[in-house]
């Protein structure tokens, strides 16, 4: 292109246009590839279509070779298509609905319409036809028969889908194809079908196809959610040796494609500078619109949209658009190819990670609502709140706790989650501090990587505090069980019994031994009488020891028992020192037992004083009179040991108020 070519007008620039620099840039670039600006004119669809899609006539394939699938005006041939309405129109194709005859099932055909009746078009019509048959994939249209119509143009037959095309939906948020629950968040809807047409993309780049005119007019949305990438017409290949159908990229010099979403590179018109990238920004383009309603390249003409795209700002999005969102966006659609994602499938997992974010983002911020409200409940100081306040409290930090924590499942980089579950960790970590629980505090606070210092300093006083109530309690309970007389009743019991019969015997045997002659009742045998109690108190003591220790009540009863058994030998010892013989020495010793028993009531246990008051009586009684001295004194342990046995045994009530140790 000459700058003086009356037929190839320089691009004007208007408001929607960048630099002037940027215009010069674009028309030296086209006067370098021999592109004149006045064959850029886009098609009714609004894509520019190439002069000649093979290259040149010679490469056009024979039509004579394809079935005819209508009858002719002979009526010479047996038609397989029975036509019907147009279902749509765009560029140089016209889709009809069609009933295909042998297999008695719906389709729908395409055709050149009328007015692009060429070999061009022809051959454009035969290339999409063969691409996109060679795709199968669940998100290409699939093609069933290649073949001519009744006045040998190729037409092809195609899958029938009943659906529309993604710009409508895009432009009615409440159109019928988005499903009812999708109407409440249309953005994530439109997400989900630019990932699919991600997927269809980034297949046929596995298979050396490169599309060049993704749009949402090129994408079909059908009634189950179904989408469909149509219109490969303009498609070409990255591959070597493309063969005969496709043709190869960087063999081209030509302005291909739709004005308002083309890459920089498509603008400028040097096929060698193509690449998978092409394709994802287009994909970015589609993005752009979903998000802001507009095309990526604005332009009063496509001649205008063509400056824009070759100049390709990046964008700058409101606070409408999630900033991740926006620089995926930016991403993909930035004019450098190097920088945007390396292929549509990486395209798809950004989109599908902002997809996982978005969720994230939304549960943190029902979180944050209940750790605010949950905040306002424990605002006032603690001496203020109730106890219907305590369970509210806790089933608000439940559900805060729940949804931060779920957020961090579904995006463990989410910073406003992770920062709020440290908050309300906190908080209810200075309630449970405040309320005095300090195991439910810890426990919260094991969750906390590094807790704050003024809490586990918090913590460790009311840990301290809780060990010095709980040492004091067990002290208590120890002085409680150590002066309870009821521990021990039954051993106490057995032995005052045993010692009722041990020694109600004794000494009617001495009495009936000394009246009889048989033997001298005397300090010596006195002494060994006593030598069988300290036996018998040493013995049960080893027997019942487990129990006799258990209580202060049982060790000062043993210890009273023992020092009991002491005194009586050092009262033998100083009889037999006096010159006081036995009759005299066995009274007295009950009223040491009187004595002894008095102690251990006074002191002990006050159920004694029975026992101490009939040894008591035993003494007075044997002193007065000598001559029944043996049976008064055996019917005195008889009446001792069972009062105390009685006293003792399980199932009598305390005594009142114990005696301090």
């Amino acid at each position: 292109m000459s700058p003086g070519d009356d037929e190839a007008p320089r691009v004007e620039a208007d408001e929607d246009s960048a630099s002037a620099g940027s215009i010069e840039e674009l028309d030296t670039v086209w006067d370098t590839l021999g592109i004149r600006s006045a064959d850029l004119i886009p098609d009714s669809g609004g894509t520019i279509t190439p002069p000649c899609a093979a290259g040149g006539p010679e490469r056009l394939p024979t039509l004579a070779s394809l079935p005819t699938l209508v009858t002719k005006s002979d009526g010479a041939t047996t038609p397989e298509l029975d036509m019907g309405q147009t279902l749509g129109q765009g560029g140089m194709g016209v889709v009809r609905q069609a009933r295909q005859l042998p297999l008695d099932r719906e389709v729908a055909v395409k055709a050149l319409a009328p007015t692009y009746e060429s070999p061009e078009a022809a051959q454009i019509l035969l290339q999409e036809a063969r691409i996109t048959g060679s795709l199968e994939h669940p998100n290409i249209i699939p093609i069933h028969v290649l073949g001519r119509d009744s006045r040998d143009a190729p037409m092809f037959v195609m899958k029938r889908v009943d659906g529309v095309a993604w710009t409508e939906v895009i432009k009615d948020p409440e159109h019928d194809a988005m499903a009812a629950r999708q109407r409440e968040d249309p953005l994530e809807f439109h997400l989900e079908v630019l990932m699919q047409v991600c997927n269809a993309v980034h297949f046929a780049h596995s298979k050396g196809i490169l599309h060049r005119d993704l749009k949402p007019d090129n994408v079909m949305i059908g009634p189950f959610g179904e989408v469909y990438v149509l219109d490969w017409g303009i498609a070409v290949s990255l591959a070597e040796d493309p063969g005969p159908n496709l043709r190869r990229a960087r063999d081209l010099r030509e302005v291909v494609g739709t004005p308002g979403y083309m890459a920089p590179e498509m603008a400028g018109g040097d096929g060698a500078l193509l690449s998978e990238r092409t394709d994802v920004f287009l994909l970015g383009a589609m993005l752009h619109e979903c998000i802001t309603g507009t095309r990526r390249h604005p332009g009063t003409t496509p001649r205008v949209a063509l400056l824009n795209a070759y100049a390709c700002p990046a964008h700058e999005y409101g606070p409408e658009v999630p900033a991740e969102l926006a620089a995926i966006c930016n991403r993909a659609t930035a004019r450098d190819p190097a920088a945007r994602h390396a292929s549509a499938e990486a395209l798809r997992v950004a989109l599908a990670d902002f997809l996982r974010h978005r969720h994230s983002a939304a549960l943190a911020r029902e979180a944050a609502e209940r750790l605010a409200q949950l905040r306002a409940l424990l605002r006032p100081p603690p001496e203020e709140r109730h106890l219907a306040l305590d369970s509210t409290a806790h089933a608000l930090f439940t559900e805060c706790r729940f949804g931060f924590q779920h957020a961090l499942g579904t995006w463990p980089e989410n910073q406003p989650a992770r920062d709020g579950l440290r908050s309300a960790l906190e908080l209810m970590i200075s309630h449970q501090l405040d309320d005095g629980d300090p195991r439910a505090a810890s426990t919260l606070m094991a969750e906390l990587e590094q807790p704050p210092a003024d809490l586990v300093a918090r913590l460790a006083e009311l840990e301290r505090r809780e060990e010095e109530e709980r040492r004091r309690v067990e002290r208590l309970r120890q002085m409680e069980q150590d002066l309870d007389p009821s521990v021990g009743l039954r051993t106490r019991a057995f032995m005052m019994l045993s010692l009722a019969v041990l020694y109600s015997a004794m000494p009617l045997v001495m009495g009936f031994l000394e009246r009889r002659g048989l033997a001298k009742f005397d300090l010596w045998m006195l002494g060994a009488s006593l030598s069988t109690f300290a036996l018998f108190a040493a013995g049960f003591y080893y027997w019942a020891r487990d129990t006799l220790r258990k209580t202060l009540v049982n060790r000062s009863l043993v210890a009273s028992m023992f020092t009991l058994v002491a005194s009586l030998a050092v009262f033998l010892g100083g009889c037999a020192l006096l010159g006081v013989d036995a009759h005299m020495a066995m009274p007295l010793i009950y009223l040491i037992f009187a004595v002894a028993l008095g102690q251990v009531a006074a002191n002990i246990d006050r159920r004694i004083f029975p026992a101490a008051a009939v040894f008591a009586l035993t003494f007075i009684l044997s002193a007065l009179f000598r001559g029944a001295m043996f049976e008064i004194v055996s019917a005195g342990n008889l009446a001792g040991c069972l009062c105390a046995a009685l006293a003792w045994r399980p199932g009598q009530p305390p005594p009142g108020p114990r005696p301090t140790p």
